[in-house]
Order: structure tokens, then sequence, then C-alpha cells
């Protein structure tokens, strides 16, 4: 009995990878799946260069415990090496699909990436350097008590000259962005709950320079997959698609589990060629 006590002792019963953990880089497997990584990334940023196209998901089906959050892991790493931005959908149990993405976007765009700064740092980085008005947003964010405004002002005078109806409409998406590197707790908080679709005070909001409350969380998600889009494309994974909860009514084999994206799940022109999607 004490042998066998002893033996139950030493399980690992935690071997499963969790969901948090594809946030984390882990050394490769070598996993027959693992070589589909380079390809599945290097297909989306083909993609993005072709606008024309809409970039199509992938399905990835297989038996729990069999690597696909690790595969997803993955994934991460290799988008974000080769300069595109991810973000997971977790899904399971959801009662409101687009609160729960947009809450899905805003915690990705908080990730802390390999060079240390947040995803979301990165991709307004990005949106200035395409821009070539990186020099004056890095300044702006330098500046003690940074005000939001002036980094927004300069971001929105470049992008009205390619696409005036989106930047306008994506004004206080761009904001809420920038305020999130404030170093006011309460501002990122009421940046933070903005972005999900939940409101502040008008006159705290106001203060901020927000020009209305949030809109319905599909066009924030539509306002932060275009502003992503800007400058890189975006690989979306959505996990632990079972059973009723498949997103396109079907059901999976029995004992296997999915995770899947379609891009026919989106508003049309969120997606765009810009945006992939991988279930695993």
């Amino acid at each position: 009995m004490t042998d066998a006590l002893d033996a139950l002792r030493r399980v690992d019963f935690d071997w499963v990878r969790t969901l948090d953990s594809i946030w984390i880089d882990t050394t490769p497997t070598g996993g027959p799946n693992e070589r589909l990584v380079p390809d599945i990334v290097a297909d989306l940023h083909r993609k993005a260069r072709q606008p024309a196209d809409r970039a199509l998901g992938r399905v990835l089906v297989g038996q729990s415990g069999i690597g696909k959050t690790h595969l997803v892991g993955q994934l991460r790493r290799e988008a974000w090496r080769t300069g595109a931005w991810f973000v997971p959908l977790d899904v399971l149990g959801l009662t409101d699909f687009w609160r729960s993405a947009a809450l899905s976007f805003v915690t990705a765009l908080l990730q802390t990436m390999p060079d240390g700064r947040r995803q979301s740092d990165a991709v307004l980085a990005g949106v200035a350097r395409r821009f070539r008005v990186e020099a004056q947003v890095e300044a702006a964010f330098n500046t003690p008590n940074m005000d939001a405004r002036r980094i927004v002002d300069v971001l929105v005078r470049a992008l009205m000259s390619v696409d005036a109806g989106r930047a306008l409409k994506h004004l206080d998406v761009f904001r809420a962005l920038c305020l999130l590197r404030s170093q006011d707790l309460a501002v990122v908080g009421l940046a933070h709950a903005w972005l999900q679709g939940y409101d502040a005070d008008p006159t705290e909001r106001a203060a901020l320079g927000f020009k209305t409350p949030p809109p319905a969380p599909v066009e924030l998600v539509r306002g932060m997959c275009w502003i992503m889009a800007l400058s890189g494309p975006t690989l979306i994974a959505s996990t632990r698609l079972t059973g009723s909860s498949r997103l396109d009514g079907s059901r999976p084999r029995t004992g296997s589990t999915q995770r899947r994206v379609s891009p026919r799940c989106w508003p049309r022109g969120s997606w765009r060629s810009t945006s992939s999607a991988i279930a695993a």
C-alpha cells in the first residue's frame, strides 16, 4: 500500500497545458504538427499582401491532451517573431460573443512581448512607423503626464489621408489604446472598460477626450481589428470549441475537441485579408 501511495504522489496530474500557457515561450517538442507552424504563419503574411483576398481559417481537430494548446502557443510565438499580431478567443460558455471577443482582444493587447513591450504598444508603434510619425508618437509617450489626445491627433492626421472614414469612426478606439499606457490607474481602468463596451461617468470620459460612449462590442472589435491591421496581419485562435459550442452548428467526432474561428463569424469589413484564424 505504501508503494502504491508513493507512486500516486509522483504522478503529475498537471501535464496538460492551460490556455494561459500559450503566452509562455516553450521549447518545441518535435511533435509532427509543429512543422505546420511556419507554413500557417507564412500563409497569413502572404494573404496580407493580397488585399482582394480574405484569409481563410484553419481547423485542427484532435483528442484532448494531444497538444493542440501547445501548437497554438507555437503559432503565437511564430506570429510575433515574424511581425504579426495574435489574439486568442476563449468562447467556452460565453453568452455574448462580441463582448467576449472585445475582452479577448483587450487582454491579448495587454500581453507582454519578448522585447518587453505590450502588444498594444507595438501595434501603435507599428502604425506610427508605417506613416512615418514614430518620432512624434514616441516623444508624446515619453512626456510626463502624457496627454493621449496628442498621440491620437498625430496618428489621425496621418490616417485621414488613407481612410478618412475609418479614421474618424475609430478615433476613440485609438484614444483608448493610447490611454492604456497612462501612469494613472484610474485612466487605464476607464480605457480598459471602454474598450469592452462599458461606459464611465460622462464627465470623466469627456475629460479624457472621448467623444461618445462606447459603441456596441462588435464595433469595438471592428475598430481594434482595423487598427492592428494597419501595422501587420493578425492571427486569431479560438479555443475549446466542443460539442454544441461549435460556431458552425455541426458536431465534432466523438471524443474530439477543436478550436475554430470562421471568417463568416466576423462583421464585414473587420476581417479582410489582414486577419486569419486558426483552430487547434
